[in-house]
């Protein structure tokens, strides 16, 4: 029998937590397994423990199986220590954290195999009054971690993965509107010239407001010949360096504070992090409602909603709009980013192209009780006749309704004047 531990060395580096190897009598090959634990002492034993068992099993003897001495707590440690490395967000880090914390508690789940699909259902049913978004945002947290352990070869599978994510359609508790370019408009013209500019980039460009705090004057290209602006891929949410052009009223607003501003490395707009609370105010300034008739608000965020829907209504088609707004996925700028009421939706329906005159549309009359009726057209094989008296009409009148099938009365039951609708209707007599 053959059994060690080892770290194993992926692209160059080793790992920071042992593996294990082992074959028993008769095995052709040896199995590798993961130990998860980076004390070399205990990897041993628990190899040791996991040999036991499987030798148990093919004797055929009863097998309980042991809790994984690894604990929640201690993985979730390892797993922020990899997102650091990644180069994750401190923000992001730290939102993670808090969600796996907040569920492993509340579900008394102390080692990984505590981690039950029923009890994740069940913390979701009795945090209720949460946003769906905020709920599909813990279970996200969780499918990434344990997705991680399942990489790490620390578990086989992930036992949340076949959990369906909370219904968000209907139920969004933040729901943002674009600002109209009159109330841009206004908004800026009560605005500091701080405040006016990180407005007029967010309006402009699309940019978040994380990303307008982090730019600086070196990201600022205003000579070239089209004048643009960098987002770093350290700032950016997508981790992507990418060009975006300016506008040219945000190009004269750049030009007049760069003239105060020299340095390269300075910040191009002090604006507080809060970035709501400050809207607020200057929305009320302006007399801009914060919220509508619909519940929706105009938060900082809903500049880059306002870019995003005149982009489309200047006419732009959906991939240079997705690539103005950096998205990964079309329908975040044509569904979730798009506030239909900016949309010139009544001037493209009055711009339709309308009938010819003389179509078969428009030959048509409509008659004293609104329903359409055909041109009389003059027969002129038929020789002139005498007017029919109403009861030869009601004779003609009836043989027809027997052959066509129809009815002396209308829908609503009134009975039809039968010599109006014999002249009116039947051929003989037009």
């Amino acid at each position: 029998m053959q059994q060690n531990v080892f770290k194993r060395r992926r692209g160059g580096k080793r790992d920071r937590t042992y593996s294990g190897r082992y074959r028993l009598p008769g095995d052709a090959k040896v199995t590798q397994i993961a130990l998860g634990v980076s004390d070399k002492q205990a990897a041993e034993k628990k190899l040791a423990e996991i040999v036991k068992l499987e030798q148990r099993k093919r004797a055929g003897l009863e097998i309980v199986q042991p809790k994984s001495a690894e604990t929640i707590k201690s993985c979730i440690a390892l797993y922020i220590d990899d997102l650091h490395h990644c180069g994750r967000s401190s923000k992001y880090v730290e939102n993670t954290q808090r969600a796996l914390r907040i569920v492993s508690e509340d579900c008394s789940w102390v080692f990984i195999d505590d981690i039950a699909p029923k009890d994740f259902q069940v913390w979701r049913s009795r945090n209720g009054s949460k946003a769906p978004k905020t709920l599909n945002e813990y279970l996200n947290a969780w499918n990434s971690f344990l997705n991680w352990l399942v990489d790490q070869e620390r578990i086989e599978n992930n036992p949340l993965a076949k959990l369906r994510k909370s219904e968000t359609r209907g139920k969004e508790r933040r729901k943002r509107r674009a600002l109209t370019l009159e109330e841009f408009e206004r908004l800026i013209s009560v605005s500091s010239d701080e405040h006016a500019l990180a407005y007029a980039i967010a309006f402009y460009s699309g940019l978040r407001l994380g990303e307008i705090q982090r730019l600086v004057w070196d990201d600022i290209r205003l000579r070239a010949d089209t004048p643009f602006l960098v987002v770093r891929a350290d700032s950016s949410k997508n981790k992507q360096d990418q060009a975006v052009p300016l506008h040219p009223y945000l190009v004269t607003l750049l030009e007049k504070k760069a003239a105060s501003c020299p340095a390269s490395d300075v910040h191009v707009v002090d604006y507080p992090p809060r970035g709501s609370r400050a809207i607020q105010k200057d929305l009320l300034k302006a007399r801009i409602p914060y919220k509508d008739s619909q519940g929706r608000q105009a938060d900082f965020h809903a500049l880059r909603h306002a870019f995003g829907s005149h982009l489309q209504s200047s006419g732009a088609n959906q991939s240079v709009t997705m690539y103005a707004m950096r998205h990964s996925d079309p329908r975040l700028s044509s569904k979730n980013y798009l506030d239909a009421t900016i949309l010139p939706v009544a001037e493209a329906i009055a711009n339709m192209p309308s009938p010819k005159l003389g179509s078969r549309i428009g030959s048509r009359d409509l008659g004293g009780g609104g329903q359409s009726e055909s041109q009389r057209v003059a027969s002129p094989d038929l020789p002139d006749t005498k007017k029919p008296s109403e009861d030869e009409g009601l004779s003609h009148f009836q043989s027809h309704c027997v052959a066509t099938g129809q009815k002396r009365e209308n829908g609503s039951g009134s009975r039809i004047r039968t010599y109006d609708l014999v002249v009116n209707s039947h051929p003989l007599y037009r």
